[in-house]
């Protein structure tokens, strides 16, 4: 049967103690990686719903600003279209007032 020596325990030792430090490094290796890139995810995850928030609002803001503004042209001229008219209206009913009353004058003399 063979004995171990000394030298062969610290060897055994120092084997077990490197192979336990690598296995410790890559696992915090491991564990760092996926920590970076779970980050990196949120992170690009954040932006991208930031933005088409912001795209989202300007969106509305310009359709809102723009039904507005075609509102306030319609109204403005239709107020143009009905003040002409009844422009026009009173004019050709002072008009034929007019007429009338010289014709009834004239007649009557």
């Amino acid at each position: 049967m063979y004995w171990l020596n000394g030298n062969a325990v610290v060897a055994v030792v120092v084997v077990v103690v490197v192979e336990v430090v690598v296995v410790v490094v890559v696992v915090v290796v491991v564990v760092v990686v996926v920590v970076v890139v779970v980050v990196v995810v949120v992170v690009v995850v954040v932006v991208v719903v930031v933005v088409v928030v912001v795209v989202v609002v300007v969106v509305v803001v310009v359709v809102v600003v723009v039904v507005v503004v075609v509102v306030v042209v319609v109204v403005v001229v239709v107020v143009v279209v009905v003040v002409v008219v009844v422009v026009v209206v009173v004019v050709v009913v002072v008009v034929v007032v007019v007429v009338v009353v010289v014709v009834v004058v004239v007649v009557v003399e």
